[in-house]
């Protein structure tokens, strides 16, 4: 009996013809990140908004407290009109 050999001369393994096929299968998806890009780019958007009303508060009052709850509160309204602005 002739037992089947590779090119480089090795012999294969028995029944080879027969190995049975595995269907591929993809590599699991990655897990979702902290935040979606539209939450990222509201909180982004609110937080330069807060910044530009809290400096143009420091410049017109002069005061830092002042622009400081300003600009926190520019960016905690800005935070909700965004949110109803930017569907899903």
């Amino acid at each position: 009996m002739h037992t089947p050999t590779n090119p480089d001369g090795t012999s294969l393994p028995p029944h080879s013809c027969d190995l049975i096929r595995q269907p591929v299968v993809p590599p699991p998806a990655q897990p979702p990140g902290l935040l979606s890009t539209r939450t990222a780019f509201i909180l982004f958007a609110a937080l330069i908004a807060g910044v530009i009303v809290g400096v143009l508060t420091h410049l017109s009052a002069g005061g830092l407290a002042a622009a400081a709850l300003a600009g926190l509160a520019g960016g905690g309204v800005c935070i909700p009109a965004l949110h109803g602005l930017i569907k899903h």
